[in-house]
């Protein structure tokens, strides 16, 4: 967040700055506004991302956001595979945006994991709560 002088901003989890305020479909459109000083839908960035040189700009942005995450993740953990769920693995091409940015950031001679997309998409982490309460006879 520093890098980009992007905006501490507070989560809905009750702290300020989490991960989830700018790597989330709303973040991608919070980056965006910080950006261009224009209003997006997450939707509207996917769409513009390739074509409109602020929404390109904010897409980076993101993806620097995300690849730090995901080398944090891989450092800590070593996942095999790293699966992407919500609201922006319905974006065309995340997979490959994700995979290109990874590789560029990573540092080298380290292996970057398969990234895959959800197959719930943006409702797996829905799907996983409720099936944990099922599995656990709470419902």
């Amino acid at each position: 967040m520093i890098a980009h002088a992007l905006p501490v901003l507070p989560c809905g989890c009750g702290r300020a700055g989490c991960t989830e305020t700018l790597l989330s479909a709303p973040g991608l459109a919070r980056i965006a506004q910080h950006v261009t000083g224009q209003t997006y839908a997450p939707e509207d960035v996917i769409a513009g991302r390739n074509t409109d040189a602020g929404l390109q700009k904010a897409w980076a942005i993101w993806l620097d956001l995300a690849c730090d995450f995901l080398i944090t993740l891989c450092f800590t953990i070593d996942p095999a595979v790293i699966v992407i769920g919500g609201g922006l693995s319905n974006a065309p091409n995340l997979g490959d945006d994700l995979t290109r940015a990874l590789h560029a950031a990573t540092l080298k001679d380290f292996a970057v994991p398969p990234i895959r997309l959800a197959q719930g998409g943006d409702a797996s982490g829905a799907r996983g709560a409720a099936y944990a309460a099922w599995r656990d006879g709470l419902v």
